[in-house]
């Protein structure tokens, strides 16, 4: 053929039997359908020019890459055979795009994908480069199981990418995100399980504000790097955005450090869920409402380093409750070994769940501005050794430090009106608590099972000590009970088998206590009972008045009964 020739019609050459090879000169732009259809010994075709050449079937276009156009083999599959028409064209573009403007399929060849913002419709209904139409979205699976592509740039015209977009493209390295993105659907990017960096257009605060469908909607999913125009963000400061979405920064591997601007409101499930390298927090939410249990907004985060510092701003009113709450229990909790407020804290609370399986912190210092510690806040936090509690606290909640098994002491200060139920359950450890003057209520298991725990006063101003509240302290040897005691639960002190020693100043315990259940089997394994002699003026006890258990004695203002 020669150069003049720009074309080779529909079955031009068909059944030419003898023909065994032929070159395509770069003049030729069209191949029509069959054109060598039948040519059965045709074994070389060679294509003076390899680029642009496109296959077009019933099904739309492809692209044909040049070393397709170079692979004999390839290129009599497309003009040995009836369903193809072969041509070449520098403006196509190699997507099937809907009418409103969604990349349908990706059609081409090349490894590396450069979506277009702007797109043209030719005279014979071809996709082709111009500025005509938007490029608004990318459909589902779009992309789906595409191994070819290596790396893929989405311009900030797009802002929407459907479910499965890009689901198991397993040779994908790199993806470029514009800015204009608001939506990213369900599993659009899992199993790129090679997809190492992405690149944003936008700023953090417009990150943060994607809605992502789950987690492997994010890129960041298998632990890629991020980067905000080109620079590697290992600081994601999120200053002016007033909420941070679900799945955020799901799995990114190159940020260490978290500050949480004074305007966030709230955060989204597993926004940092899996920061393995995460070494800092800094959080200046000034009221953030509370989180759900399945939030998980942290879980795994830390894990591969040393531990996470959790720095509180001095401006945080309160500590959201599950801020830091594990996927599941302590496997999954955050690494967080240090807890540090600000000087001048305007916390006034420690949210429900807080810090619950924070199994790595060993000391917390809560601030004089905090009122009230929530149920769970330091639940199960197995390693905290060391506690100070504010001058202003008045509630520690139901389970607050429960299986803090290494807590050897602790001193609750005059501020506090009530001890919740389980509030220091199983702390195994716990030798010396002080009890103020200022609590009125002990709570239902409170002290339950401290079975290092060796003496214990309860003040005068403590009404009501609950069900099992010290039941199991097998070493707690000695108790004084105050004057103000007038209700003592089930079993308050069944288990203690050791308490040999019981002081008691109060005229209703002095009543009721017996051997057995009443008042919590108080008295049953007592060998001696100092009992405050006001209260025997106005009452009996036919338990240690009995002559033949006990011996009486006086000792200042006490009368001493003495087991036989």
């Amino acid at each position: 053929l020669n150069n003049q020739c720009t074309e080779i019609g529909h079955t031009a050459f068909s059944y030419c039997t003898n023909l065994t090879s032929i070159t395509i000169p770069d003049s030729v732009g069209y191949i029509g359908y069959g054109a060598f259809f039948g040519c059965n010994n045709l074994s070389t075709i060679t294509f003076e020019n390899p680029n642009g050449w496109w296959a077009r079937s019933t099904s739309g276009a492809t692209q044909i890459s040049p070393d397709e156009v170079n692979n004999t083999t390839t290129m009599l599959e497309y003009i040995n055979s009836s369903n193809y028409t072969i041509y070449r064209s520098d403006t196509m573009i190699p997507f099937v795009i809907s009418t409103n403007g969604v990349i349908v399929t990706y059609t081409g060849s090349d490894s590396e994908v450069v979506i277009p913002s702007t797109y043209s419709i030719s005279a014979d209904g071809e996709v082709i480069e111009g500025d005509d139409y938007v490029v608004t979205g990318i459909a589902q699976g779009a992309f789906r199981d595409n191994t070819i592509i290596q790396s893929v740039i989405i311009p900030d015209s797009v802002t929407s990418i459907g479910d499965d977009a890009f689901y198991n493209c397993t040779n994908l390295t790199s993806v470029t995100i514009g800015e204009g993105v608001t939506s990213i659907g369900g599993s659009a990017f899992q199993n790129c399980d090679n997809l190492t960096d992405v690149y944003y257009t936008g700023d953090i605060n417009d990150w943060v504000s994607i809605s992502f469908g789950n987690g492997s909607s994010n890129p960041l999913y298998n632990g890629a790097n991020l980067y905000i125009n080109d620079e590697l963000v290992t600081h994601a400061n999120i200053d002016t955005a007033t909420s941070i979405n679900a799945y955020s920064f799901y799995g990114c591997t190159s940020i260490t450090q978290v500050t949480i601007g004074d305007q966030v409101t709230s955060i989204g499930r597993s926004a940092f869920y899996n920061f393995r390298n995460l070494t800092e927090i800094n959080f200046n939410a000034t009221n953030m409402a509370d989180l759900l249990s399945g939030n998980w907004v942290f879980a795994y985060a830390g894990q591969d380093g040393a531990g996470i510092a959790v720095n509180i701003g001095a401006n945080v009113t309160r500590i959201p409750a599950y801020l830091f709450y594990p996927y599941s229990n302590n496997s999954y909790s955050p690494n967080i070994t240090e807890v540090n407020f600000a000087p001048n804290s305007q916390c006034t609370e420690i949210g429900d769940w807080a810090f619950v399986y924070c199994t790595n912190l060993t000391s917390i210092t809560i601030p004089d501005s905090v009122t009230s510690i929530g149920d769970y806040a330091f639940y199960y936090c197995l390693n905290l050794t060391s506690v100070t509690i504010g001058e202003s606290v008045t509630s520690i909640g139901d389970w607050a430090f429960a299986y803090c098994n290494n807590l050897t002491s602790i001193t609750i200060p005059d501020s506090v009106t009530s001890i919740g139920d389980y509030a220091f359950s199983d702390c195994t450890n716990l030798t010396s608590i002080t009890i103020p003057d200022s609590v009125t209520s002990i709570g239902d298991y409170a002290f339950y099972n401290c079975d290092n725990l060796t003496s214990i006063t309860i003040p005068e101003s403590v009404t009501s000590i609950g069900d099992y509240a010290f039941s199991y302290c097998d070493n707690l040897t000695s108790i004084t009970i105050g004057e103000g005691v007038t209700s003592i639960g089930s079993n308050a002190f069944y288990g203690c088998t050791n308490l040999t020693s019981v002081t008691i100043e109060s005229n209703y315990v002095y009543e009721n206590a017996t051997s057995t259940s009443a008042c919590g089997y108080l008295l049953r394994y007592a060998t001696e009972v100092r009992v405050l002699a006001s209260c025997i003026g106005t009452s009996t006890n036919s338990y240690l008045e009995n002559t033949s258990r006990f011996t009486e004695t006086t000792d200042g203002d006490y009368t001493v009964y003495t087991k036989i």
